[in-house]
């Protein structure tokens, strides 16, 4: 058996096998005994066909279907004894045989690419920070108190923090309703984030029994716009059936000892809990953004190709993330997962090689996840969760479940040596930002 292996880029390699007839045999009459195993022949019984008989019949046909396996099965091995660092599925791209003659096959696979790290020391990022002001407490006890509000039938018109139960009759070109396309009691909130803006102008301001039309055909991101098969808009008719206002409670002491399970029986105590929470959660979402930018200059630093196979694979991790958020955990009917795989394919490459980076680090470092930090991670989050320790501590005894716990550790510890090498200087974003407003937050580090 002669065996050669070339670099065909960085991260690819070719791997030429050449077997000789001998060599091949074995394999051969492993399938000649299988075939015969299968094959009735007229005057012999099922399985006791002279494998002479099997190999006139049937040779040819038996040996091309085993050459696949012979070259799986000898890559295989090779990849054993030669301690080969493969990622992903080697692909079998040319194979060339005659009968009685040696076999030659070739097997591509791609390798972790060889990463020197550069001088880390010039990384640089900002830190926001936030000094909570009454106004920014001000906003979120009102967000608190919408979410404590009832919703009171009403004949009032409906306004942006109500809902609206309304008739939906989808309208042709001539004004007619489309057939099957008729959806009663549909019930809209107004306030949702999620709302289409055309429907929620549209119902702002109506009342019971009030009639109202509204075109809410898509436009894509180029400005055309989205018609269906018979090139029919998007066009509704609604019929109010129910208008429903959000009655909002008092916000005084009462209110704080509710809303805070008896822990704060006065408002003074709940507002300075709610800043406390706010600087809190703005301080946790900074770092993120630090982490963020220091993973970017990072990877920035190191233009080293990605073996595609990871970059697939940080693929298939987003389209899970949209399966998750999907309906019955599917794709949306109409989702289109080239254009998402092509869009998104330089975001995946950038993931695939940070995590590739962050392994580098860590191992040049002697990062670990040790024995004792897993246990107090996991005594973290019970305590988080409000969940037992031990109980954690057995969901974790699963080497799949403490997997993820020990990659989360080792990307703390990794950005917790930047930060402590980076240069990081402090910017007040108290006036930048509405409280709540993660695009707000997030454009202030821009």
């Amino acid at each position: 058996m002669q065996v050669d292996i070339q670099e065909l880029t960085p991260v690819e390699r070719e791997m030429t096998v050449v077997l000789e007839y001998a060599e091949l045999k074995p394999h051969f009459d492993q399938a000649y005994r299988a075939q015969q195993q299968k094959v009735s022949i007229k005057g012999f019984r099922p399985g006791k066909a002279p494998i002479a008989m099997v190999k006139k019949l049937y040779g040819r046909e038996v040996e091309f279907a085993a050459l696949e396996r012979v070259a799986d099965r000898v890559f295989r091995q090779q990849a054993i004894e030669q301690q080969l660092p493969i990622i992903g599925s080697p692909s079998l791209v040319d194979m060339s045989y005659q009968p009685d003659q040696p076999y030659t096959f070739k097997v591509r696979y791609e390798v972790p690419p060889v990463i020197e790290l550069a001088d880390l020391s010039g990384l640089t990022a900002e830190r926001l920070t936030l000094n909570v002001t009454d106004v920014q407490v001000d906003e979120a006890l009102e967000n608190l108190r919408r979410s404590r509000g009832q919703l009171v039938e009403t004949d009032q018109p409906a306004d942006e923090h109500g809902t609206v139960t309304c008739d939906l009759v989808r309208l042709n070109a001539d004004g007619q309703p489309v057939d099957g396309q008729v959806y009663p009691g549909q019930r809209i909130n107004l306030a949702g984030d999620k709302l289409n803006p055309l429907l929620r102008e549209a119902l702002i301001g109506a009342t019971v029994g009030e009639l109202r039309t509204v075109d809410l055909t898509f436009k894509r991101s180029d400005g055309a716009e989205v018609l269906d098969d018979e090139g029919n808009r998007d066009i509704f008719q609604l019929t109010v059936t129910k208008v429903e206002r959000l009655e909002l409670p008092e916000v005084d002491d009462t209110f704080a000892d509710q809303v805070s399970g008896g822990q704060f029986v006065t408002l003074d105590a709940l507002r300075d809990d709610i800043g406390a929470q706010l600087s809190k959660q703005f301080g946790q979402r900074s770092d993120e953004m630090i982490d963020d930018r220091l993973a970017s200059q990072v990877v920035e630093l190191h233009p080293f190709v990605v073996p595609s196979a990871l970059t697939n694979a940080m693929l298939d991790s987003f389209l899970e993330d949209v399966k998750r958020q999907g309906k019955d955990g599917k794709l949306p009917a109409d989702f289109d997962e080239k254009a998402f795989r092509d869009a998104n394919r330089q975001l995946a490459e950038n993931r695939a090689k940070w995590m590739l980076l962050r392994d580098k680090i860590a191992q040049t470092e002697g990062l670990t996840a040790t024995d004792e930090s897993v246990d107090a991670l996991i005594v973290q989050q019970a305590t988080e969760m409000n969940l037992d320790p031990e109980r954690m501590r057995s969901f974790y005894q699963n080497p799949r479940n403490r997997v993820g716990l020990e990659d989360q550790l080792l990307s703390r510890q990794v950005f917790e040596l930047l930060r402590n090498r980076a240069t990081i200087t402090e910017r007040d974003a108290t006036n930048e930002v509405t409280i709540g407003d993660q695009d707000e937050i997030d454009e202030s580090a821009a």
